[in-house]
């Protein structure tokens, strides 16, 4: 496990790895396209995008944020779009700035006090009348079979949750207009999670970190 591990750090083999699945079972790409269909005009944010899986998705403007530099990297070299290295919870944008901003598969790497940060962050940089989608993989239930449990072991994510905790949780700082999927589908059942934002005068704060550049 530990080795296997070590060789899903290398960029390539991630990105290559997430393709394969892609061919198999696009399942993440179906849930976000039943949410999102920005149009070339539009600013997506993507948040803890890896190595740039979704950049050229939909053909509109893109920024990508992620923590790991390595990956980073190699987006730029697949993707020549707009990647920054940066914090999910505590992102170096101004407020208000995106027409979506989604996050695939990040929140069962971090905390619950983590998971809120992202998400208030993630709302905090969305326009008015724009979305926040979250998409994630799904704790394996009891009765699930050996694959799904052994895949779940693999994955370097230490919170896997299952669907009404991490449906508990989002909504705590999300509130209620917060909308839920459940897709089932292999190798685990994805959480697909997506809220219009709505602000009134005064209540966005702009963020006080330095705008990376070409961004809206």
């Amino acid at each position: 496990m530990p080795v296997i591990r070590r060789l899903l750090e290398a960029p390539a083999v991630f990105h290559g790895l997430n393709a394969l699945l892609d061919r198999v079972n696009d399942a993440n790409v179906r849930c976000l396209h039943r949410i999102l269909a920005p149009a070339a005009s539009s600013w997506v944010l993507d948040v803890g995008c890896g190595t740039g899986r979704y950049a050229r998705l939909w053909g509109c403007r893109y920024l990508g944020l992620d923590t790991d530099a390595a990956y980073l990297r190699f987006a730029r070299r697949q993707a020549g779009e707009r990647f920054v290295l940066a914090d999910a919870a505590r992102l170096p944008l101004a407020g208000q700035r995106f027409d979506a901003a989604f996050c695939v598969g990040v929140l069962h790497h971090c905390d619950d006090a983590q998971v809120g940060r992202i998400v208030q962050e993630m709302r905090r940089v969305t326009r008015e009348g724009g979305t926040v989608v979250l998409l994630e993989p799904l704790a394996p239930e009891p009765g699930d079979g050996w694959v799904r449990r052994g895949l779940a072991r693999l994955e370097r994510g230490a919170h896997f949750r299952p669907f009404e905790t991490l449906t508990s949780l989002l909504a705590r700082h999300l509130g209620p207009g917060l909308r839920v999927w459940r897709e089932g589908t292999r190798p685990f059942d994805l959480g697909l999670y997506w809220m219009p934002v709505k602000t009134s005068a005064g209540a966005v704060v702009e963020g006080s970190a330095q705008q990376p550049a070409g961004t809206p």
